[in-house]
């Protein structure tokens, strides 16, 4: 018995708009509308193996909504470009990014409190 990938990540939320925007219009994603099944209207994006999806809470009704234990990591090419866009949207992040050794990141709640965290992956270690 062995796990042998995330296949998956599923973000629930009352404000299904405002979620899409953001991770869509302001983080990027390339999120596109899907239904299937008994599943009510959703938005999706496939990111290398792993599929990462906005839902209506109604879709998954044992689920709550906003910030919890677990924080999503995004790698990015270019955490300037982000936090230039996040700064147009109000976030204002640039005195919160830190180097833990693996690149430069960020991290910081999403309108529904989730936590996410972005990352200038660097694949040398930085041990200083």
């Amino acid at each position: 018995m062995q796990i042998r990938s995330i296949c998956g990540i599923i973000i629930t939320t009352e404000n299904l708009d405002k979620m899409v925007h953001f991770y869509q219009d302001i983080l990027g994603l390339p999120l596109e509308p899907e239904e299937h099944g008994d599943l009510e209207l959703h938005y999706g994006a496939d990111l290398g193996a792993m599929h990462f999806a906005i839902h209506p809470l109604a879709n998954f009704q044992e689920m709550q909504t906003g910030n919890a234990s677990t924080k999503i990591a995004f790698e990015v090419d270019s955490l300037d470009a982000y936090l230039e866009a996040l700064g147009e949207e109000g976030y204002s992040l640039e005195e919160k990014v830190i180097n833990k050794g693996f690149g430069p990141t960020v991290s910081f709640q999403d309108p529904d409190g989730n936590w996410i965290e972005l990352v200038e992956l660097r694949h040398e270690w930085d041990e200083s």
